[in-house]
């Protein structure tokens, strides 16, 4: 027996049935759902982190109470997130 017989596998896999969902398929799935969570919910992260910071110097330069509301309401948001 040469090495290329004995590195081919001796057990071939059943067919798989197409009402069932394999392990497989469900490993893609759960890749692509963190994926998805990664490519949206990281940006919006930073994004708010940096608006939180403008909102707050701008409220700290001009006094407005507008941007301290709006500074808790998306620093709400962000500690929600992160």
């Amino acid at each position: 027996m040469s090495w290329r017989e004995a590195a081919q596998p001796t057990v071939t896999p059943e067919p798989a049935d197409p009402g069932k969902m394999m392990t497989l398929d469900l490993a893609r799935w759960q890749f692509a759902l963190t994926s998805i969570n990664h490519f949206f919910f990281v940006p919006v992260t930073i994004g708010l982190a940096f608006l939180t910071a403008w909102l707050q110097t701008a409220w700290y330069r001009s006094g407005k109470p507008e941007y301290l509301r709006l500074t808790r309401f998306f620093g709400a948001q962000w500690r929600w997130r992160a």
